[in-house]
């Protein structure tokens, strides 16, 4: 059965535990061998202005270590992008294919890491190519690609965290839809596998 899974990583980094990446990619490949994709964004400081999102949305390696040499007066930028850059060659490195595009700024200075729209294009883009889709998300604008998946005769499997203290981090309906097929990332088994342990 061919198998792809999608992990959107601020949906995965920003919640629950500190997850460890080797683990993750281990487990996934040892009970599903897929594919395995991780979107997410990254921090490249006023670069981001100068990006061309016309041409493309992702940043490969080489771009992220040139903004880094062009950053010039902000050198706590220009360490918080070489630490970017040493954790995706990390990924890189345990087999994860990554797809990075610049963290957004929005007006007012805000920041935002959203690959919602990333992930379902390229899944709508690729869904005649695989049997079972994994996804690695909680939110709930994910489901009308997750219905247009399953009308569509396709396996799923959702894995996220559930309640954290008084905070459900998986939409109702994402948990509803999937039944037993969506995972938990905050029952013990989980947690046992996967939690980043020093």
């Amino acid at each position: 059965m061919k198998t792809v899974c999608y992990i959107d990583a601020s949906n995965l980094m920003k919640n629950g535990y500190n997850v460890d990446h080797k683990k993750l990619f281990n487990y996934l490949k040892n009970r599903f061998n897929p594919e395995i994709v991780y979107f997410g964004a990254v921090f490249v400081g006023d670069y981001y202005y100068r990006h061309n999102f016309l041409k493309s949305d992702y940043l490969g390696l080489d771009d992220l270590e040139k903004f880094n040499e062009e950053s010039l007066g902000d050198e706590g930028g220009k360490e918080k992008m070489k630490k970017q850059i040493r954790f995706i060659k990390k990924l890189n490195s345990f087999g994860f294919d990554t797809k990075v595009k610049p963290l957004k700024i929005m007006p007012g200075g805000k920041r935002k890491a959203d690959c919602d729209v990333n992930i379902t294009v390229e899944g709508m883009e690729n869904w005649e190519n695989y049997d079972r889709f994994i996804l690695f998300s909680g939110d709930g604008d994910f489901l009308p690609f997750l219905r247009f998946l399953r009308k569509n005769k396709k396996e799923i499997e959702v894995f996220s965290f559930g309640q954290d203290g008084n905070k459900n981090s998986t939409a109702r309906e994402i948990r509803e839809f999937l039944g037993g097929n969506w995972h938990d990332l905050n029952e013990g088994s989980y947690r046992k596998i996967l939690e980043f342990v020093k």
